[in-house]
């Protein structure tokens, strides 16, 4: 399966989504935060196509740090390039006069950094977040959807945990700096809504990974070290015992929900988004991957690295996302552990 058709079949199920409200996005100016990142960049694709298929008349302003990537979003899609910081981005440094949607994707997510960087996560997330919203309020946005995580819910939660249920944060340990920015980057969110009117969504992401996702060396995040050991053909290294209960996402499946929630989420408020079905530990997705991608081909062995506490992993977790109200908008998750593997690998084959 070459990369073409890979993305090829995950656009096609968005466009044909018979949950996402395309006209309603017709003659409008998108921006999208953080584009030059995989959902970011999964959301630009999409609304491209569409632009396209369904003529919409889309103006897309795709907004990111790295200026090389930035052009060469350009040159493979059809959008126009903001080179800013979102920490810095206002209504004077966009160039804008409208925006009538904003999808904000921007945000620090390596691990390490969350425990090396913790303040430039957390002033990313509430500063950035800020700045989005009064972007958006200035140009008169008509939705802002914010990509929020489930690590939102931090520790002692168990069961199946539906928005409204929290958990703990401690403060003081620096891994916090990404959970509490994200909270506070939906309180923001909530706050803009009350505030301006403004139709502000969070989406609660599991785990997300699939086909457009970059074999990216620098990218360490558990799915990308697990499909790089089926393409050496090397045994899955744990770091931990892996116990810790995952929920994930296909990329695409992600996006699309990110679409409905522009047009049929409820303001201020906040939506899980994964596949119950594919939510397992830790080992068990490593399982999967050893056993159903790579064919029993190799192992799955533990191996604790020396500098385990500076990779900044997330503590271990024992909840299950509820998705009852993404679905009732009409969403659901289309790809299951094994083909988000397996989709996402033949990609980085073509």
């Amino acid at each position: 399966m070459a990369v073409a058709d890979v993305l090829g079949d995950d656009v096609d199920t968005a466009l044909n989504d018979p949950a996402i409200s395309w006209d309603r996005f017709r003659g409008a100016t998108v921006l999208v935060t953080g584009a030059t990142g995989a959902i970011g960049h999964g959301i630009a694709r999409v609304l491209c196509a569409a632009n396209v298929s369904k003529d919409l008349d889309l103006a897309v302003v795709a907004q990111g740090r790295d200026v090389v990537k930035g052009r060469r979003l350009e040159a493979e899609l059809d959008v126009r390039f903001l080179a800013a910081n979102v920490r810095e981005l206002s209504a004077a440094t966009s160039g804008l006069d409208k925006a009538d949607f904003v999808f904000h994707a921007a945000g620090v997510t390596s691990s390490a950094r969350m425990v090396s960087c913790p303040e430039e996560v957390l002033a990313t997330a509430v500063d950035g977040t800020r700045n989005v919203l009064d972007l958006a309020v200035a140009l008169g946005a008509r939705s802002v959807v914010c990509v929020s995580s489930m690590e939102v819910y931090g520790r002692g939660l168990s069961g199946v945990v539906a928005e409204t249920d929290v958990g703990f944060l401690d403060p003081d340990d620096p891994r916090s700096s990404y959970p509490e920015g994200k909270r506070r980057a939906e309180a923001l969110s909530a706050a803009y809504a009350t505030k301006y009117d403004l139709r502000t969504t969070s989406a609660r992401l599991g785990l997300t990974f699939g086909a457009g996702v970059p074999n990216d060396p620098a990218n360490t995040r558990v799915p990308l070290q697990f499909a790089r050991s089926v393409l050496a053909r090397r045994d899955i290294e744990l770091h931990t015992d892996g116990a810790g209960l995952t929920n994930v996402c296909y990329l695409s499946d992600a996006v699309r929900a990110l679409l409905l929630l522009a047009t049929k989420g409820a303001a201020g408020d906040a939506y899980n988004v994964a596949n119950p079905q594919a939510s397992m530990t830790i080992r068990e997705m490593a399982e999967v991957v050893a056993r159903e991608v790579a064919g029993g081909a190799i192992n799955v062995v533990v191996k604790t690295p020396e500098d385990i506490e500076s990779r900044g992993y997330a503590p271990p977790s024992s909840y299950r996302l509820a998705t009852d109200k993404i679905c009732a908008l009409g969403w659901q998750p289309r790809y299951g552990m094994a083909e988000m593997y397996q989709r996402m690998i033949a990609s980085w084959r073509s």
